[in-house]
């Protein structure tokens, strides 16, 4: 159903609106003050803001995620700007240049502040998950507590790009150990211990798996079948064992609960009553020294009044004596105040000829009007003339130094120029060496890494193999156990034959579940080692590569550096 509004009703604004407005604003300035905004906002402010203000706003949290962003100075471009931006980052609300044009007006304000809104929301929640280490999975052969591999990388490129932007890191600095050493701690070896564990690899290759273990079950199976019984036994007698110490420990507790109660209220009660007579005995010492003072305060008054008439009297005489001194002071600041003039002329005169020479220290320029202090003026102005006369030999000794130092320096960089073209030509030969070794390491490592990728999937098929052995026996096991339950009601001649049985399958049974449980973690210990090592094959390849770029990156930074060297200015000395 329609209402008709008469004309020149206005709508109201719905006081959810409002309150919506409202938490917006406050969230958006809790997000700018912790974010380090650097001017001053309030809510009142952002009630009705400027298209100034907006866009200082925007472009600051744009810059939070990325510091190249900038907003162009020209206003429809910086419309453009913004609204291209919204659009990249995924906004899907409506947007159009009238609303950013006038942000003020109460109906472009919500569109503009929900766009703000959003603009925060994304950048705390891209800020949470690059802080928090579960946007990376962790390696396999990891512990939680230890950096994930992707990360330890994604660290490593950052703090390389913040030491030069460029990407030529030195091999020996501190970010390429701390790198080296996490990757060496991940994977648990390093790249002298590749050949030991190529020895490893052999040897179990050598070893064997599954036909071992399928002798070991056949041998073992006969005794399995006693030993079940006698766990079942145990635990039941264990679970007894248990019931019974909780009933002792709790009787035992009882007592000493009781005990530390009444020892904690008396030492409560026994602090209580020390602070109340402290208290107390400062309330009395108080008293004692007001009494005191209310005895000696007439006798201390009296002799207050004598000193102060002494000390009149002696304050009127000396004020007569700095009249007279201050009659004569005049007299002579009026001799001195004569010579002052001419002495600031000359002054003036020594600025205007400093300012004329450029390297020359400059002195600033005087006027002896009525508000002129010769007191601080005249020694501020010899301070500066000999501060200038100081500058003056410190330039004459400087050029001469410079001079000779120049002339030195010619005749170094005439011997390093030859020195640096033999460099140039050895690291040229030591390239070649390189790049024929990276080839030849890159074959062998590939080579490597098929043959560790075969092993690796023979054994993960012989620990699946032995895993439904496993369960199967369990499963055997377990049957067997109900049958020797119903035979042992009908056979009460055999208790004591079974009673020895029990003790000896117990520990066939521990020493069997600890033997087939070592053997699977080492199995599985052996698969990661191999998956690490392969990886550790990788990572070796990518550092070779690295060093390859990097050598020949240096050699063009000295070769550049040789021609600039050759291009040397010898006006410049003259």
């Amino acid at each position: 159903m329609l209402v008709l509004r008469p004309p020149g009703t206005v709508r109201k604004t719905k006081p959810r609106q409002k309150s919506a407005v409202n938490e917006k604003i406050i969230s958006l300035l809790e997000y700018l003050e912790s974010t380090g905004y650097p001017e001053a906002v309030s809510s009142r402010t952002l009630q009705s803001p400027s298209s100034q203000l907006v866009m200082h706003i925007f472009e600051f949290i744009v810059r939070l995620t990325d510091p190249s962003f900038g907003i162009p100075s020209a206003k429809a471009a910086a419309e453009d700007c913004f609204l291209s931006t919204l659009r990249t980052l995924g906004y899907r609300g409506t947007m159009s240049k009238s609303l950013i044009s006038t942000p003020g007006a109460m109906h472009a304000w919500p569109h503009i502040l929900s766009a703000l809104d959003w603009l925060r929301a994304e950048s705390q929640a891209a800020n949470e998950a690059m802080a928090s280490q579960t946007v990376f999975s962790p390696h396999n052969r990891q512990v939680l507590s230890e950096p994930p591999l992707p990360k330890t990388v994604l660290e490593f490129f950052v703090k390389a790009l913040r030491e030069d932007p460029s990407g030529n890191i030195d091999p020996d600095s501190y970010i390429v150990k701390e790198f080296t050493a996490s990757v060496e701690a991940a994977f648990g070896c390093s790249a002298g211990q590749i050949k030991s564990m190529e020895a490893e690899i052999k040897e179990l290759e050598a070893e064997p798996t599954c036909d071992h273990l399928r002798a070991r079950e056949e041998s073992l199976r006969a005794s399995i079948r006693e030993a079940e019984a006698a766990a079942s036994a145990a635990r039941d007698e264990v679970d007894h064992l248990l019931v019974t110490m909780v009933d002792a420990e709790v009787l035992l507790s009882l007592p000493y609960h009781r005990f530390q109660q009444v020892a904690k209220a008396a030492s409560t009660r026994l602090a209580e009553v020390t602070s109340r007579k402290t208290a107390i005995q400062n309330t009395v010492d108080e008293l004692e020294a007001v009494l005191a003072s209310q005895n000696s305060k007439f006798g201390g008054l009296v002799q207050k009044h004598r000193s102060l008439v002494e000390r009149c009297q002696q304050q009127q005489q000396r004020k007569q004596l700095l009249k007279d001194e201050l009659q004569s002071f005049s007299i002579e600041l009026a001799r001195i105040e004569a010579s002052i003039p001419p002495a600031v002329d000359k002054f003036n005169m020594l600025a205007s000829t400093l300012a004329n020479i450029p390297s020359a220290p400059k002195l600033p320029l005087l006027s002896y009007l009525s508000t002129f202090d010769p007191i601080k003026e005249v020694p501020v102005m010899c301070k500066n003339v000999r501060e200038a006369l100081k500058a003056f030999q410190a330039s004459l000794t400087e050029l001469e130094a410079k001079k000779a130092q120049a002339l030195a320096n010619v005749k170094k960089m005439e011997a390093a120029m030859d020195a640096k073209k033999s460099e140039v030509t050895r690291l040229k030969l030591r390239r070649e060496k390189l790049s024929q070794s990276l080839t030849d390491t890159t074959n062998e490592l590939a080579s490597h890494k098929a043959d560790l990728e075969k092993w690796v999937s023979e054994t993960e098929l012989a620990i699946s193999e032995a895993k439904k052995t496993l369960q199967a026996k369990q499963a055997h096991c377990e049957v067997l156990a109900k049958d020797i339950e119903e035979y042992e009601s009908g056979h009460k001649y055999y208790a004591e034959l079974n009673r020895k049985a029990e003790e000896s399958a117990a520990i066939a049974v521990r020493d069997t579940e600890n033997f087939l449980k070592d053997l699977v973690l080492h199995l599985e210990a052996k698969v990661r080692d191999a998956r690490a090592r392969s990886d550790a094959f990788d990572s070796i390849i990518a550092d070779i590569r690295a060093a390859g770029e990097n050598f020949d990156q240096q050699a063009e930074e000295l070769a550049k550096e040789i021609e600039k060297d050759t291009k040397f200015d010898f006006e410049s000395l003259s």
